[in-house]
Formats: C-alpha cells, sequence, structure tokens
C-alpha cells in the first residue's frame, strides 16, 4: 500500500512539473533559421549625406525621415524621402527649457508631421514637428516623480493620445498601460514565468531588455530583446502576449550582484552576444534586426505576420544596426553600422 501511495505521489508530482507555467494568454512559438523557406538577398543604396556625423536612431515618416545624431550639431535631423536631402534639423542640448538630454530613442506620434523623443535619463518625452522653425522641443512630458510607478519603466511607448505603455524595469509587472496622469490601469503579464529558476523580477527584466515599440493603431507592441533571442509581441485588443523564442535560442552566462545592495544582473561579457539590435512595424508583418554573434551591426531582418508566424529572411549586403520600414512604398530605411562613414542605406523589398 505504501508503495502504491509512493508511485501516486511521483505520478502527481511529474504531472506539477510538466503542467504549463505560463499564463493561458502566452503563447510561445519556438523558430529557427530553417523555418523561413528561403533566404532573399536585398542590395542597398547607400546615400552621401555630409550633415550627419554618427547617426544612432531611424524613425519612418509618411513623407519624412527623423534620424538623431548626438554628435552633431542639432540632434535631431529631418530628411525629405522624395528628394533625400535635409530640410530641417533641431533639438538643444542641455536641461533647460526646451531642450533635450540625451536621445534613448524616437517615438511616432501617430501623425504624419510630429514625433517624439524619448530620453531614459530624464525620463522626458520631447515633441517634435518636422517644419517647425525653432530648434526647441514644443511639449514636454516628464515622468520626473519617484512616486510615479512610470518612473519604475525603463520603455515607452503610446497606446493612445492620452496613455502609455511602459515595459517595467522594477516589481513583478512586465507591460503597464498608464494614463496622462501617470497612474496605472491595465496590467499585461508578469516578469516571474519567464525564467525555471526563481530569479529577482528586475533581473529579469534587464535580461530582456531591448528595443519596444508601438505600431500605428498602437495595439500592437514589440519588445525584441538584445541579450537573449526572445521577440515579445503584445496584442493589446486581445490581452494576448507571443513570444518567439529563435533562431539558436541562446541566453547569456550571468549571475545577479548584491554589491549595491538590491539583486543587478551581472552579465558575463565572455559569453555575451547581440541578439535583436530593432524591430519595426508595417501594417502587414512586422520586422526584427538579427545578429547571433558579438558584431553589433548586422544583415538579417526576420519577418513575421501578427500571428508570430515567420515569413521572410532578407539578408541585406551592408551591415546596419537600426532600420525602420515603409510597407507602402516597399522600402527598408536603414543606417549603416561599422562604416566609416556611417550614413542612411535605403533597401527595396
Amino acid at each position: 500500500m505504501k508503495f502504491i501511495i509512493k508511485i501516486l505521489f511521483l505520478l502527481l508530482l511529474l504531472q506539477a512539473c510538466t503542467e504549463d507555467k505560463h499564463p493561458e494568454n502566452y503563447h510561445i512559438i519556438n523558430f529557427d533559421f530553417d523555418s523561413f523557406s528561403e533566404v532573399e538577398k536585398l542590395k542597398g543604396q547607400k546615400l552621401d549625406i555630409p550633415d550627419f556625423i554618427d547617426p544612432r536612431r531611424i524613425l519612418n515618416l509618411k513623407d519624412y525621415l527623423v534620424v538623431s545624431d548626438d554628435k552633431a550639431d542639432f540632434p535631431i535631423l529631418i530628411l525629405d524621402k522624395k528628394t533625400n536631402t535635409v530640410i530641417n534639423k533641431m533639438g538643444v542640448n542641455g536641461r533647460g527649457p526646451g531642450e533635450i538630454g540625451y536621445i534613448w530613442n524616437i517615438k511616432d506620434s501617430g501623425a504624419d508631421t510630429s514625433f517624439w523623443v524619448y530620453q531614459l535619463e530624464e525620463k522626458q518625452l520631447s515633441e517634435f514637428t518636422v517644419n517647425q522653425t525653432t530648434a526647441f522641443t514644443k511639449s514636454v512630458i516628464e515622468f520626473d516623480s519617484k512616486k510615479n510607478k512610470m518612473y519604475s519603466g525603463d520603455n515607452i511607448a503610446f497606446s493612445s493620445d492620452t496613455s502609455y505603455m511602459m515595459k517595467m524595469s522594477y516589481g513583478k509587472d512586465k507591460f503597464v498601460e498608464f494614463n496622462e496622469k501617470g497612474r496605472p490601469f491595465k496590467f499585461y503579464d508578469t516578469w516571474a514565468h519567464m525564467r525555471d529558476n526563481p530569479t529577482p523580477d528586475n533581473v529579469i527584466s534587464a535580461l530582456y531588455n531591448g528595443t519596444f515599440k508601438n505600431d500605428n493603431s498602437r495595439e500592437n507592441f514589440i519588445l525584441a530583446s538584445i541579450d537573449v533571442d526572445v521577440i515579445e509581441l503584445l496584442k493589446k485588443k486581445d490581452n494576448e502576449i507571443i513570444s518567439l523564442r529563435g533562431p539558436v535560442h541562446f541566453e547569456p552566462k550571468f549571475s545577479i550582484d548584491y554589491s549595491a545592495g538590491v539583486p543587478l544582473l551581472a552579465i558575463d561579457n565572455k559569453s555575451s552576444k547581440y541578439m535583436y539590435l530593432d524591430a519595426a512595424f508595417g501594417k502587414e508583418f512586422f520586422y526584427a534586426l538579427f545578429s547571433g554573434d558579438k558584431s553589433y551591426p548586422c544583415g538579417d531582418i526576420f519577418v513575421f505576420d501578427y500571428e508570430g508566424n515567420p515569413q521572410k529572411h532578407y539578408q541585406v549586403d551592408r551591415k546596419i544596426k537600426q532600420f525602420d520600414v515603409d510597407e507602402t512604398d516597399g522600402k527598408i530605411y536603414a543606417l549603416t553600422g561599422g562604416d566609416p562613414q556611417p550614413n542612411i542605406i535605403i533597401f527595396d523589398l
């Protein structure tokens, strides 16, 4: 009888261990290079725009490109897509009224001629328009109060004209939606189920750091991680997350450093590699720029539909570090990387 009870106990334990630990609305899709039917080579046209020193971020608008270059006299440059020329420059570095700090990324406002730049250190969003006549920002949204839960986020995207989606760096929640007053009103997923072993939430968040963006509808959000090859697609309307794992299923060796009094992620530099450097949304598909080794600029772009199914694998003929996509005109606009004379390069889809 005791033997039978032990067997039943072991069976229950095995069942508990094999049950899916993830929430019902969290779906994992594993893929590898063979998941794409073919590799399509893309040949680019590199522009020769003398205004750039070290362009870092790029945003595609309807008729314009917005590029950030913190080493230039003005850190924001506006290009006309028809003429491929710089038509405006703006942004004043500093901490005074109308000035901006280090540009972490450029955010689409949902309009054809305006955009926001996000400054992580200042916890600040600054608005600009492509044709403004002043170099200073038009308006500013600040999240500078440590009593504000938004202060615990490390990346932001717009979920409407008056609300924001944040990827959280502290606390149990992964994505949190805030109203314009900085109050959280909806929570999407948590960090705990992302790892088998108990790990502090902020350490998991740091491990999955990367590009965080919204699409034009502000219903879909993407987190493309730079240290692990994981892409998380949040579909707000369906309250669903699709987690794309691949193509090499890599995680760096790391430890947890408590020397500062709080647990912090400490990645072993010898084992670290770059995974996803950037991501972009189109109307039909979303795109992810993949490295897979220690090279920061890279040349592989994966394409997925909004159900997470692998669609295409592009290989570009020049190494790039950031990009955006214009599906209407069938073009990829990118910034060259590892280039002594970095510039914009255009690929036809």
